[in-house]
């Protein structure tokens, strides 16, 4: 009995979530298309650096990367929400920023900032009010209250126009930094990324965000580099494609569909990988063999010595 009560009381809690999450998403929808938000073009503020560290600290980036083992293993690299974000990473990440124009994106790597998140927040007139004051403000205390600096994650927030890097794997970041360059394209940004946020939508940007962060990385990276990006981004885009997929069966799979996206992501990530590896291989073996030959500088010839030298040295020697 006792139980049956429990069912009906999360049913009721259920249905009063959801009338609550429809008038919310309603009042967005009014708010944020009744604000001109693709009107305004303001930027948030010109004088700050685009670019922000964290400072180290060994107790509690010690926990991140603690935390962050589960993403390791499943992305099987060992540089996933390690906190400790190289020089290469942020320049793969600003490179990509630069080349689209994303000079107002905020980079923060291994930050803990929520005060400015906030700031970021309530200047950020590309996006309409609305979707900041309901959506944007839910992403900014999901920041302030589960702080990336601990949980890892790296990710894009496009209510503050803010990418967030725990990981020392440039693809990682790059790939956010397509979706904000895919946030910030749109009429409306707001708009767009609500529906990103919804599971089947969201295959959308992550595909045009994997195509973009492969692209770049093939052409502005090292090789070993584009490598290892097909071998993190392809289990990362297969896990949340089963991931989405997951969401629309439901059922009892449990997240299965999940874990086959991600195994096959890791088999073409892998195939695709040595088939780069191979590649670089050739073409450093072509660039070699078409260099020419090593010429070595001609050994002058030894003089000619006469008998008669040998003779006159020899009979000048003094006596030993």
């Amino acid at each position: 009995m006792l139980c049956e009560v429990n069912r009906f009381q999360a049913k009721d809690g259920f249905r009063e979530m959801s009338h609550f999450h429809r008038a919310l998403l309603w009042l967005a929808l009014f708010l944020g298309l009744g604000s001109g938000c693709a009107m305004n073009r303001a930027s948030i503020a010109m004088n700050e650096p685009q670019i922000e560290r964290g400072r180290p600290n060994a107790l509690v980036d010690g926990a991140g990367w603690v935390v962050g083992i589960p993403q390791k293993v499943l992305l099987w690299n060992s540089r996933v929400d390690n906190h400790n974000v190289s020089q290469r990473t942020e320049q793969m990440v600003k490179g990509y920023l630069d080349e689209q124009g994303l000079a107002q994106t905020k980079v923060r790597i291994n930050q803990y900032a929520p005060l400015d998140e906030w700031r970021r927040l309530r200047d950020n007139s590309e996006v309409g009010i609305g979707w900041r004051c309901t959506f944007g403000a839910l992403h900014t205390l999901g920041y302030t209250v589960l702080p990336g600096r601990v949980f890892g994650g790296d990710s894009y927030n496009p209510y503050t126009n803010t990418l967030s890097i725990y990981s020392d794997v440039p693809s990682l970041g790059v790939v956010e930094a397509a979706y904000a360059q895919d946030v910030r394209s749109r009429n409306y940004p707001g708009t767009y990324a609500f529906t990103q946020e919804i599971a089947p939508f969201s295959l959308w940007h992550d595909t045009t965000a994997l195509g973009d962060a492969e692209n770049y990385i093939a052409r502005q990276g090292r090789p070993e580099e584009h490598i290892e990006a097909v071998q993190v981004l392809y289990p990362r885009y297969g896990m949340k494609a089963g991931y989405a997929v997951d969401s629309l069966v439901g059922g009892g799979s449990v997240g299965s569909i999940g874990l086959l996206g991600l195994l096959t992501g890791h088999a073409v990530g892998r195939h695709r990988g040595g088939n780069l590896r191979v590649e670089a291989l050739n073409t450093e073996f072509a660039t070699t063999s078409q260099q020419p030959p090593a010429t070595r500088s001609p050994v002058p010839p030894a003089p000619h010595i006469s008998d008669s030298l040998v003779e006159q040295a020899s009979f000048e020697m003094p006596a030993q």
